[in-house]
């Protein structure tokens, strides 16, 4: 059967190509003769060059507006900068230092009693507990003690210690309590919120520095940052094998200030530093200063202790 070209139906063509205008230059100028922006004729003929003006006429006005505006800009600053004033940065050791503010401890999650693990297989309990009512006197602290089956009996000095704590009178009710467990463990000290909710605080500096955050109504950036500097310090020497080299380099951090004719670690009031490293000190087994202010400045914290 032979075709006679004739189809049946028409389809009509799934899109169409529109003509594109493809440019022959780069890209385009205006005519500047045939628009009319400049009137050769005019210029030259009249010379007096009013659409130059009108132009610069309409630069000056905007330029009067921006600078009211700026000026209005200044103003309000200066007003702000008066009603807020400049910033005051204490510097340290300036004795601007409060480390008593009685806080509510319901806010850092702590609903019943906190628990501090402590290990008897150190030598020398935690003589921070001792003091602690020498830095923060407006709070009190009571333990109670308990013994794990880890531990089979309490050495003499931990019970040394913890009969001076039980010989302390409380004269209301306490803000903190703290139940001490003795056992034998890896870490020799272990700070427990709520062993749900919260994960445990390793080291006895760890402890003080919970309390330092909670307790001090310290808000000077300058000063909270030395603080933590020697607190990590305090902690390193806790931690360290008593080598030469990175004893005497805690020591330095800690002694830093002292040459200034400071009384305490960190300015002219005791803090929590002063706490911390006199209790790492007591511990130590070979103590060795390098330093003679640090020397002095222990003299000075067992008598101000007077534990």
């Amino acid at each position: 059967m032979q075709s006679d070209g004739i189809a049946m139906y028409r389809l009509k063509p799934v899109f169409e190509l529109k003509e594109i205008s493809v440019p022959t230059n780069m890209y385009k100028m205006r005519n500047l003769q045939s628009t009319g922006i400049i009137n050769c004729s005019d210029t030259a003929t009249n010379g007096t060059g009013l659409e130059d003006d009108t132009g610069l006429e309409k630069i000056r006005k905007r330029q009067e507006i921006l600078l009211l505006k700026l000026a209005e800009i200044k103003k309000i600053l200066s007003t702000l900068k008066d009603e807020l004033h400049a910033p005051k940065i204490a510097t340290v050791g300036s004795g601007t230092l409060n480390m008593c503010n009685k806080p509510n401890f319901t806010e850092f999650g702590i609903t019943h009693d906190v628990v501090l693990n402590i290990s008897v297989a150190r030598q020398y309990p935690p003589y921070s507990l001792l003091a602690i009512d020498k830095i923060w006197p407006e709070i009190v602290m009571k333990f109670s003690w308990h013994l794990h089956s880890s531990a089979p009996d309490l050495p003499l000095a931990f019970k040394q210690f913890q009969e001076h704590l039980d010989n302390k009178v409380l004269d209301r009710e306490p803000d903190l309590n703290i139940r001490v467990v003795w056992k034998v463990a890896d870490t020799d000290c272990e700070f427990i919120i709520s062993p749900i909710k919260s994960v445990p605080l390793i080291g006895e500096v760890n402890f003080l520095r919970f309390l330092g955050a909670s307790l001090s109504n310290n808000n000077d950036v300058v000063t909270q940052t030395l603080i933590d500097e020697k607190l990590d310090a305090c902690y390193c020497l806790s931690r360290c094998n008593n080598t030469n080299d990175d004893v005497k380099t805690y020591l330095q951090i800690l002694s830093n200030g002292l040459e200034q004719n400071t009384q305490w670690l960190c300015g002219e009031k005791v803090t929590v530093v002063d706490l911390a490293a006199w209790s790492v000190f007591k511990q130590m087994k070979k103590l060795n200063f390098c330093f003679p202010l640090l020397s002095n400045w222990f003299e000075k914290c067992n008598k101000y202790l007077d534990v």
